[in-house]
């Protein structure tokens, strides 16, 4: 029987070793491969695709999200590691409980490190989708932009109300990103395939104190939102999240994907959500270039469309702060600086800036637009 035991115990131990082995050496791999765009472009074009169909699959037959449960429970894990250790340090019994957690804990994290580099750091090393040495003019800038805003200021007139004056919805949200996504997968063929369904956070509060309308868990492969938020940010917001879901992981990309799916969608809340989702970064790099006087001159968006344009609306932002334990400027910035070193650790260089440089993929695609007809 002891002996039994002592084979066991060996072979746990022998698994434990490989297993560790094998994952660090992947983890180092596949972060020297992200030195190579051309390997990374190849992961991400046959074997990424495979790896999260299945793990979205899997993690779609929960209503959850279990990628913020998994950060939930890794947040308790730590303070049971740390209180462990600390009564470790007087009570001697413990000690060997404590160093069998910790070495669970190691397994764990090493399992997180190898998701994040499958799922999230090769993919961002990827060849960008589009790209041009053309240096745009201004006047090709103030073309986009007066397009977008007149467009967008038509459409708030003409688009179907309710009593309230909310934009009314009509069909599945859900099923709608799905077709929308689908429909320019000719253009942008890495968006073929299965989508799984944006889930709800549970801590969508705390994701409106710190601004964000969604949030995409590359070890679980979840499209994620917050359903606090003004309905009108939803069709964009499922695009832009289903594009991290095929492996587009900047987000400036992301910000162009889900504005061509939602314009290109014969649902019109789609495509007034699209040009909503854009129409500030356009207008406010316009308004850098060419200053206040010359600003004013121009075509103004609408009263309509700026409210329909908001985050929350001011009673959802007011509930959220009645119940807020943290004052919302301190969960922005902890935030913020969360998600700049996430980016930057993806490789994008400035971080959280490049959700702007969406304005120049609109002046790329539509230069190609041009050309073509």
């Amino acid at each position: 029987m002891i002996y039994q035991q002592s084979s066991k115990n060996r072979v746990k131990k022998t698994i434990r070793k490989w297993y560790r082995a094998v994952t660090i050496g992947m983890v180092v791999l596949g972060n020297l491969l992200c030195l190579l765009p051309v390997v990374c472009d190849w992961y991400a074009a046959y074997l990424f695709p495979h790896l999260s169909g299945a793990l979205a699959r899997f993690n779609g037959l929960f209503p959850c999200s279990v990628g913020e449960w998994m950060i939930v429970l890794g947040i308790l894990l730590l303070i049971m590691f740390l209180f462990g250790w600390l009564e470790a340090l007087f009570c001697r019994k413990l000690r060997t409980a404590m160093k069998k957690f910790s070495g669970f804990l190691l397994d764990v994290l090493l399992a997180v490190l190898l998701l994040l580099t499958l799922n999230w750091t090769m993919i961002n090393r990827c060849t960008p989708i589009m790209e041009s040495n053309h240096e745009f003019r201004i006047a090709e800038l103030e073309r986009l932009r007066d397009t977008l805003v007149v467009t967008a200021n038509q459409m708030a007139k003409s688009i179907e109300r309710e009593e309230d004056g909310t934009v009314a919805f009509h069909g599945d949200v859900q099923e709608e990103a799905r077709k929308a996504m689908l429909g320019i997968a000719d253009s942008f063929p890495q968006l073929q395939g299965f989508y799984p369904k944006v889930k709800p956070m549970m801590f969508s509060d705390l994701m409106s104190q710190s601004r964000m309308m969604g949030y995409y868990f590359p070890f679980s492969m979840e499209a994620n939102y917050n359903n606090r938020m003004y309905r009108m940010n939803y069709p964009s917001c499922f695009c832009h999240e289903l594009s991290h879901v095929k492996g587009i992981m900047r987000e400036d990309e992301a910000n162009f994907l889900a504005y061509l799916a939602c314009i290109r969608s014969e649902n019109p809340e789609f495509q007034y959500s699209g040009i909503l989702s854009v129409l500030y970064y356009v207008d406010n790099a316009f308004y850098e270039n060419v200053g206040p006087e010359y600003y004013s001159t121009k075509p103004q968006i609408s009263q309509q469309v700026q409210i329909d344009n908001q985050f929350l609306t001011p009673e959802a932002m007011k509930d959220v702060e009645k119940k807020a334990v943290l004052p919302s400027e301190t969960v922005k910035k902890y935030s913020d600086s969360f998600n700049e070193t996430t980016i930057k650790m993806g490789g994008v260089a400035d971080g959280m800036a490049s959700y702007d440089r969406v304005t120049k993929l609109l002046l790329i695609y539509y230069e190609d637009q041009l050309k073509e007809n």
